[in-house]
Parts: structure tokens; sequence; C-alpha cells
């Protein structure tokens, strides 16, 4: 089976490393190589990022999204995991992992994966 994209999404200042689809299957969270994440809201006519949450560090391994999708977790380059509230689109704490390249969520727990000896 060959699937052609329905669309393609510019995101060219970016090379993206991980997106979370939320459950709503309109909103996407995309990050990478930069010091943001963006929000994608898919439903519109056109897909565009309806917002921006700003981080401290420089690149974004990994994404894992609550069960509710109320809060994203991102796995920073400088060694932390940040917390973010979607519907207020803030920080909610930056918790130190020393380099987490991985994260799962799974109901109330966090793993995270590191190739940091």
């Amino acid at each position: 089976i060959f699937l052609r994209p329905c669309v393609f999404l510019q995101n060219r200042d970016n090379y993206i490393r991980s997106c979370k689809l939320l459950p709503d299957g309109c909103t996407l969270i995309v990050g990478g190589e930069a010091s943001t994440l963006s929000i994608w809201d898919l439903a519109a006519p056109t897909p565009r990022i309806k917002a921006e949450l700003t981080s401290s560090a420089p690149a974004c391994y990994a994404l894992a999204i609550s069960p509710d999708s109320k809060v994203c977790f991102s796995c920073c380059s400088d060694g932390n995991i940040a917390v973010w509230d979607l519907h207020n689109q803030t920080l909610v704490r930056l918790v130190d992992v020393l380099y987490p390249f991985e994260t799962t969520l799974k109901a109330t727990f966090i793993w995270t994966h590191s190739t940091c000896h």
C-alpha cells in the first residue's frame, strides 16, 4: 500500500526530532533542533502554527503528552524535562534528569532513556 501525504507542514527553521498528535486529531505538537515547540492547528483550512512554546534549551529530543492532553513533557538538550501546560501555553516546571533522549509517559509515571554514562 502506498500512502500519499495529504498536506506538507512547513517548519523550515527546525530539524524535527519528535511530534505528537493529540487525541482530538486536530492538534500536532512538533519539537526538534530549535528552542521552540510548535503547536499546529490541523483543522484550519490550511494547517498553521497556532502557538509556540519557548524553552531555554536549544533543542527538544522527545515529546510525551498526558492522558488528558493537558500537559506536554519535552526532553530538552540541556538535561531537563520541561513540563508545559497546553491550555495556558506556559512552562509549569523543569525537572533535571541528566540528558533525556527518549521519554515515555504511562499513567502517572515518566520513563526516560539516555546514552550518557
